[in-house]
């Protein structure tokens, strides 16, 4: 057994589901997050995340996605970080960077479960500790600057 890499497989367990989750309706779970990764900072091998959620007919996911986006900066500009946006390999994907700590990963993804397709926006709301050090990080610099 493993356990799951993030809330969006609970989102999509619930999506086989006649009519638990609504189109075009925005959900969010948090969850701890588990990956394999090389342990410093801001890789642990768990971190808490809040992850947000919208199933979409696939010709609208890419306006979901840009408007999960959008608000995403709106959040974390008003903690007072500077984030860039960046595109992650393809126009549908996206990670949101404040210096070079990723704070979050936005895109689109399909997939086919018995005769059902479905299509989802995912997104971060919140991933502890990156904001957290990426706060602490700003707190630091104006006290020495």
């Amino acid at each position: 057994k493993h356990l799951v890499g993030s809330g969006e497989q609970g989102f999509i367990q619930l999506m086989t589901q006649d009519d638990v989750i609504t189109p075009d309706k925005y959900y969010q779970t948090i969850t701890p997050c588990f990956r394999r990764d090389v342990h410093d900072e801001i890789h642990c091998e768990w971190f808490m995340k809040l992850e947000l959620f919208l199933k979409v007919e696939e010709t609208q996911a890419i306006v979901a996605v840009k408007k999960m986006l959008a608000d995403s900066e709106i959040f974390l500009d008003n903690l007072q970080l500077d984030i860039e946006p960046v595109t992650n390999g393809d126009e549908c994907c996206f990670d949101l960077y404040c210096g070079s700590i990723e704070l979050g990963s936005y895109g689109f993804r399909t997939t086919t479960i018995g005769e059902q397709t479905f299509t989802w926006a995912y997104g971060t709301g919140l991933a502890l500790p990156r904001v957290q050090v990426c706060l602490d990080n700003r707190h630091n610099n104006k006290l020495s600057g």
